[in-house]
This record gives C-alpha cells, sequence and structure tokens, in this order.
C-alpha cells in the first residue's frame, strides 16, 4: 500500500518508485485524521467520500496486484483522490 518501501529496492526501476512512495509518506498524519473523521462522524461529507474511495482503492490493489509497475499506474487514480482531500483539509486551516 505505502510501497516500495527502501528495504525492497532491488533495482532502479523499483527506486523509481521509492521516489513517489516518499512524497505519500509524508500525507500520512493527514491519511490517519481523515480516518479518525470518519469513525466519529454519523454524517459523511464529499471530501470524506473522496478519501474512503481513496482508501479502499488502495487497499484494493495492495491485495491483489504484485506488479511494481501495474501498482504505480492503478495507484495514480487513488492517490489523486487523496492529495485532493489532502488539499481540502490543508485549505479549511488558512
Amino acid at each position: 500500500m505505502f510501497g516500495p518501501l527502501p528495504w525492497q529496492i532491488k533495482s532502479f526501476i523499483v527506486a523509481i518508485g521509492l521516489l513517489d512512495a516518499i512524497w505519500i509518506w509524508l500525507l500520512i498524519p493527514q491519511w490517519i485524521k481523515g480516518i479518525k473523521k470518519l469513525l466519529k462522524r454519523r454524517e459523511v461529507e464529499i471530501g470524506e467520500l473522496v478519501f474512503l474511495f481513496s482508501l479502499v482503492l488502495i487497499a484494493a490493489i495492495a491485495l491483489f496486484s504484485d506488479n511494481i509497475g501495474a501498482n504505480t499506474r492503478l495507484r495514480m487514480l487513488a492517490w489523486d483522490a487523496f492529495f485532493i482531500y489532502a488539499a481540502s483539509l490543508f485549505g479549511l486551516k488558512k
């Protein structure tokens, strides 16, 4: 789900995927905040639905796909949805 991780690097291609993953690791606090928000509330807002979509999609990819190249392509939509959610949280702080 958050890979490739540093100890999984065995080739240059996997190392390129690591550069993409580092940006995701920096947003993990926002991810945790979103999960807590989803568990606390009874009503779900549109931003939280985008987050939930991202979470379900990335978990399904992590469980069923074992190809690094395919994972990178498949995760793009899920990460884009998560970036939209994270941007909305950062926008609320301003």
